[in-house]
């Protein structure tokens, strides 16, 4: 798992667009040269990670998992995801 220490954190935000700007935001990627590469933006950037998602229901992804700091507040707790390999290895 590639997760950074705190103070190294490039948050990306997340939101809710309208379909105009879903669209505008889709960029074709050649797989060959930039598979598992992301483009580091500025913290007051808004990078939508998906497009025509909806919410999953609690449990839907149980495997799935947050990672956040104790005692932040809910806008900056969460600083990476992971997935359970066994029961306490993310």
């Amino acid at each position: 798992m590639a997760c950074r220490r705190r103070h190294n954190v490039i948050w990306w935000v997340s939101r809710e667009t309208k379909q105009r700007e879903r669209e505008g935001n889709v960029k074709k990627l050649d797989l060959n040269k930039s598979a598992g590469i992301l483009n580091v933006l500025t913290a007051t950037r808004v990078m939508p990670k998906i497009v025509g998602g909806k919410p999953a229901k609690a449990g839907k992804w149980p495997w799935m998992t947050a990672l956040t700091y104790h005692g932040c507040s809910a806008a900056e707790c969460q600083f990476c995801g992971g997935a359970l390999i066994a029961p306490r290895w993310v």
